[in-house]
């Protein structure tokens, strides 16, 4: 039996990295425990729910986050097609528009009926306390490790713990540590700066236009998507539901600005890029900033952090690349990682 089965595994953060770290070692009999600030599991794989303006009844996903994967490696690949198999993913190929389309559309993946069905099918039958920011690490000799979170409370005792966070929150966490591993990692993560993205949702009267995604070369747009031509949304007719995600630079310059004001110059954006072939009527308009959303480099080195003395390790897309399919190679290896360690006495 994998030297894995005994181990206690309290990881932070349950975005991709966290979760595929979280399901393998739990397939190998790890028992696991995932503690996240947010309201669900997931991270960038994220969908928000709208009450459509023709039925309150109906609700419209609107997928914020991560908008379509490309996979590389082919054990994600076959991770995603068996996806398609259970009905949480499906092939997506968006027709490009505007004026820098160019080359062949690509083949890539969706989940389905959201993005966030990803998250959800990693997660089965997981433990995950959501809504707790952990604040604190402690390790004593008879109680390996135990995570703290805002309000006092204590999960463990943990023979291990992962911080599957964005480097400026993992680095924060790491400064608790006193240990010179703990130390280096925190430097390390500092100096890794994550781009932030404003996204704008929004649902309007379908406007006949016949492109799925345009990436704008100019302006303060990167990517738009007309979220309801992916696979399995179930969108009314005559509806459309957008995603309007600003560029890292443009981002950065407004990073704080108030969201009313975004809002008005995303929007502003976009109707420039709707006004034809008939007038944009607008039923929902909504704003959200990614504070971390993207590494702006693969941090050098291996995929993921382990030091089996100490039982801390670091996963994260930063690691493994910049996008989902990097967070989810890092967290695998850090389960592999951890699998492979002495087992606790």
């Amino acid at each position: 039996m994998n030297k894995a089965v005994r181990l206690k595994v309290g990881i932070v953060g349950a975005g991709m990295a966290g979760l595929a770290c979280a399901q393998a070692l739990a397939s190998a009999g790890a028992q696991v425990q995932l503690i996240d600030k947010g309201r669900g599991p997931g991270g960038r794989l994220a969908t928000r729910r709208v009450t459509s303006p023709d039925d309150s009844a109906h609700v419209l996903g609107i997928d914020h986050g991560a908008q379509i994967l490309y996979p590389r490696n082919p054990g994600f690949a076959a991770w995603l097609a068996g996806g398609e198999a259970a009905g949480w993913a499906a092939p997506w190929t968006p027709r490009r528009g505007g004026a820098w389309a160019t080359g062949p559309d690509r083949t890539g993946w969706v989940g389905v009926p959201g993005m966030s069905a990803l998250a959800q099918a990693l997660r089965q039958d997981l433990a995950v306390a959501c809504g707790q920011p952990v604040v604190r690490l402690a390790r004593d000799a008879h109680a390996p490790w135990t995570l703290h979170d805002a309000a006092g409370t204590a999960f463990g005792p943990f023979d291990c713990v992962v911080l599957a966070l964005p480097p400026a929150q993992a680095a924060t966490l790491l400064a608790t540590w006193a240990d010179a591993v703990a130390q280096a990692w925190a430097t390390e993560l500092q100096g890794v700066a994550m781009l932030p993205c404003w996204t704008l949702m929004a649902v309007t009267d379908d406007t006949g236009h016949d492109w799925d995604v345009m990436e704008p070369e100019t302006g303060p747009l990167a990517w738009v998507a007309r979220n309801h031509r992916k696979p399995g949304r179930a969108t009314p007719a005559g509806l459309a539901t957008w995603v309007a995600q600003a560029g890292a630079a443009w981002t950065q310059a407004h990073r704080d600005d108030a969201p009313a004001r975004v809002q008005d110059a995303l929007q502003t954006t976009l109707q420039g890029l709707l006004a034809p072939p008939l007038p944009t009527v607008w039923h929902h308009v909504a704003v959200h900033r990614w504070l971390y959303a993207l590494p702006p480099a693969a941090t050098p080195g291996a995929p993921c952090r382990w030091d089996a003395a100490l039982g801390l390790g670091l996963c994260g897309d930063h690691f493994a690349g910049r996008d989902v399919e990097a967070a989810w190679h890092s967290g695998r290896a850090l389960a592999r990682a951890i699998a492979l360690a002495p087992s606790p006495d």
